[in-house]
């Protein structure tokens, strides 16, 4: 796993919210994630989200997982901050990335378009 947002081994601190993985399928850690529009937040029920589509949606992206988030369960993404993501392709040092929508690699970062950046890689991957 390549790492991004990531200086010199120090985290910059940042902001882990729960959410519910509504799905059949595990997400795995180091996964750009979107909000699940079919699960909204509910009282008591965390808000839903899922790995991007193939069909082409990266947005809007709730963050990037910060472990394995089982199907039907919670667990903790980083909206803010600095995190670890699996790269799709080559990424270097001060590009800006997306989430990727590649059939059998959803959910990884990928150098980003124009426009669909969610953040900028500290390290190469």
């Amino acid at each position: 796993m390549a790492n991004f947002n990531q200086i010199a081994s120090s985290a910059i601190p940042g902001g882990d919210q729960t959410y519910q993985n509504y799905s059949g399928t595990d997400i795995p850690a180091g996964s750009v994630v979107l909000f699940d529009a079919a699960n909204l937040p509910a009282v008591n029920l965390p808000a839903g989200i899922v790995l991007p589509t193939v069909a082409g949606l990266v947005i809007p992206v709730a963050g990037i997982t910060m472990e394995i988030v089982k199907a039907g369960k919670a667990g903790r993404v980083r909206y803010l901050g600095t995190a670890a993501c699996v790269i799709e392709g080559s990424v270097s040092m001060g590009d800006f990335v997306q989430a990727g929508n590649t059939a059998a690699k959803l959910g990884r970062c990928k150098k980003s378009a124009l426009g669909t950046s969610i953040g900028i890689a500290l390290a190469p991957g």
